[in-house]
């Protein structure tokens, strides 16, 4: 458990190759979800190909725990991005200092690095976006889509309202619920057409181009709605760095995987291998 001075408490699960470490990856999980959706084979696939992995549980889920100050609507997106991975970041640098330092994010863990890094709160090494963009209207060029997106945001902030928070447990779409402040956040992104923080002062969207480390993007064909390859592409070719991928197939020769399937099902080891290769590469500052 890492301690903040804030009062937060960080649940991170290590996890050691068996042989020397290539490199050390920090995990930031989607939204709805815990460092414990890591565990389905992806951080196998990083040990095994010599990662040292360092799953996150941001606070507020899985085993983390969110200071008392934030009770009032629960934990938001800039705590995330502003203290929970700089904290992690700055921990992994000083235990292993000469080792590449890769934030690997699955969708709101994808963005929240992107936010962090190009904001100046941390600075990793390298980057891997999986399934990640930011639900702005400008980056849905799709008309259905753009309409479909428009009706979950109002559903989500009219549930959000009348409970308090987002009960993705009871709605059997997560398992973890997300706090009123984080559900708000993302909903005022979309309504405002700006992915900013919350007093809006840094505008994330125009931040991106001050990142300069190696970023791997990649997206599925089969992610029709949450961040379609289109909509992948658009979030990670603002970044200058970045090398872009689409999973096509399956490995079974099925379907692509779906949203979190790219992060869950076994139809993505592939692209996990390519994830794993790129955080072994050497490049540590």
């Amino acid at each position: 458990m890492l301690a903040l001075r804030s009062g937060a408490k960080l649940a991170v699960d290590i996890r050691e190759p068996r042989g020397p470490a290539l490199g050390t990856a920090i995990l930031l999980h989607p939204m709805m979800a815990s460092r414990n959706i890591w565990k389905r084979g992806f951080v196998g696939i990083m040990n095994e190909s010599g990662v040292r992995t360092l799953a996150l549980d941001f606070r507020g889920h899985g085993e983390s725990v969110a200071p008392a100050s934030s009770a009032e609507g629960g934990v938001g997106y800039d705590e995330l991005v502003g203290e929970d991975i700089p904290a992690v970041c700055q921990a992994a640098r000083e235990r292993w200092p000469a080792q590449r330092l890769t934030l690997v994010g699955h969708s709101l863990g994808g963005h929240a690095a992107v936010a962090s890094v190009s904001s100046g709160a941390c600075d990793p090494d390298a980057l891997v976006l999986m399934a990640t963009n930011v639900w702005v209207p400008k980056d849905e060029l799709h008309p259905i889509l753009r309409a479909r997106k428009t009706a979950i945001a109002r559903a989500c902030q009219m549930v959000t309202r009348a409970t308090g928070y987002f009960p993705a447990r009871v709605l059997g779409i997560g398992s973890d619920n997300e706090s009123a402040r984080l559900t708000e956040g993302w909903i005022g992104w979309w309504q405002s057409d700006a992915w900013t923080n919350s007093d809006g002062a840094i505008d994330y969207h125009q931040a991106m181009q001050r990142v300069t480390v190696p970023v791997f993007g990649i997206a599925s064909q089969g992610d029709r709605f949450f961040c379609t390859p289109a909509c992948a592409a658009r979030f990670s070719k603002r970044l200058p760095a970045a090398d872009f991928e689409v999973v096509r197939q399956a490995d079974d020769g099925d379907a692509p995987p779906g949203h979190t399937e790219l992060l869950t099902s076994a139809k993505a080891v592939s692209a996990w291998r390519k994830i794993a290769a790129f955080c072994a590469r050497p490049g540590a500052r």
